[in-house]
């Protein structure tokens, strides 16, 4: 296999082009950032040995930080900019964005945490509620009536959740059910503010800047596709009633879940092309799997004929003990010799393939550059049998005097 390659671009690199075109940014930011990184990868399992033998020994916190620092710095690989880096302090990454992926998979197929060991040795001996706290499960449902029409996945995107007040002299914001936020001068008005979970068992701020999230995205699968649509960009408090009747409010609230998806689903035609593109290249591969058992299909046909064509030409008979003297017999019949006339029509008849392969076949044979295997393929009437009677007459004309001879 040959990758892909631009002539041009070949001679002027003058190396291997395993180059393919960028579809995914970020897979391409990640990917360079991997190689910068790669370093650092083996150095994990050295400080890892090196906090064991911490461990075991008898050494001073002093000690302790001086074999960590000796493990790092020997083992360590630094570029000159990394290291101006390292020495002024200074970060070597980062981010703008937070990114938050949403299970947008179906209750069953999702992953929970467990609480800790302490926290479940505090829970009465029947208690069920083992798990940490999520967002699609505990903050979302009960978020504050303020919040109301806000979709899960707005939700994620600009509000964080706490059980408790984090920041330091925050102060809990007392509010109304009944009041509720239609714009978003209103909401930008409780940004510094913990709004209270109605079940008072946390509390959720609106972030300054807004989070890149990611979900599982079924477009194969219509009823997973339509249950996640919903989910995420749909307001909603029971999880199990928005389930059952998700093909209903789908369709009643499609222009507000477009509006809602739009915000995060960017490029979908470009996408669509992509995934068509893929389906297209696993299409591909069939084909070919495809195209090979077809092949072996007409090798075995053409093993079929050519037995057939033995036991036609070449009669070879077993003795019987009735016939001792039959394996005597062998019928070798001789093609019939041509003219040279009717030689220069069968030639004048052949197209530019077929004439080049006869001449490249009767070149061999003049060479003794035997054996030849080779295989012709084709529908029906694009010139098997003629090329095949002709190698057959042009090989026997051009031996004439040995073919007679034998």
């Amino acid at each position: 296999m040959i990758n892909f390659y631009n002539s041009e671009l070949l001679m002027l690199h003058e190396a291997n082009m395993d180059l393919q075109f960028i579809t995914d940014m970020y897979a391409c930011a990640t990917y360079v950032l991997n190689y910068l990184n790669k370093s650092n990868s083996g150095i994990s399992k050295l400080l890892q040995e090196a906090a064991s033998e911490i461990r075991q020994g008898n050494h001073s916190i002093k000690d302790q930080l001086r074999i960590l620092r000796s493990t790092f710095l020997n083992a360590s690989e630094f570029s000159a900019q990394k290291a101006v880096y390292h020495i002024l302090s200074l970060p070597l990454s980062n981010c703008s964005r937070q990114c938050t992926f949403i299970n947008s998979n179906a209750p069953l197929k999702r992953v929970a945490v467990m609480k800790s060991k302490k926290e479940l040795e505090m829970l009465p001996p029947m208690s069920t509620d083992i798990y940490e706290k999520n967002i699609i499960d505990d903050y979302y449902p009960m978020r504050p009536t303020v919040l109301e029409n806000l979709c899960l996945a707005d939700f994620v995107d600009w509000y964080e959740s706490s059980k408790i007040l984090t920041r330091p002299g925050a102060r809990k914001e007392d509010r109304d059910d009944s009041f509720d936020v239609n714009s978003d001068d209103e909401i930008d008005e409780v940004q510094s503010t913990y709004l209270e979970l109605i079940d008072k068992s946390g509390y959720v701020r609106k972030r300054g800047r807004t989070k890149i999230i990611r979900f599982a995205n079924y477009d194969e699968h219509y009823e997973e596709n339509v249950r996640e649509n919903v989910m995420l960009f749909l307001p909603w408090r029971d999880e199990v009633h928005m389930m059952e009747s998700a093909d209903y409010t789908f369709n009643e609230n499609l222009d507000l879940l477009k509006e809602n998806r739009a915000k995060y689903v960017h490029n979908e035609d470009i996408l669509n092309v992509l995934n068509d593109a893929e389906k297209m290249q696993i299409s591909g591969a069939t084909d070919d799997e495809n195209q090979i058992a077809e092949n072996l299909r007409v090798f075995a046909e053409l093993d079929s004929q050519i037995a057939a064509a033995c036991d036609k030409y070449i009669d070879m008979l077993v003795p019987t003990e009735d016939d001792p003297n039959c394996a005597d017999d062998i019928v070798l019949p001789i093609p019939r010799l041509i003219s040279n006339d009717e030689y220069s029509a069968i030639i004048s008849t052949m197209n530019l393939k077929q004439r080049e392969f006869l001449l490249h076949v009767l070149h061999c044979f003049k060479e003794e550059k035997l054996p030849l295997y080779y295989c012709m393929l084709g529908g029906a009437g694009v010139g098997k049998s003629r090329l095949i009677n002709a190698l057959t007459v042009v090989i026997f004309l051009s031996n004439r005097k040995i073919c007679c001879l034998n």
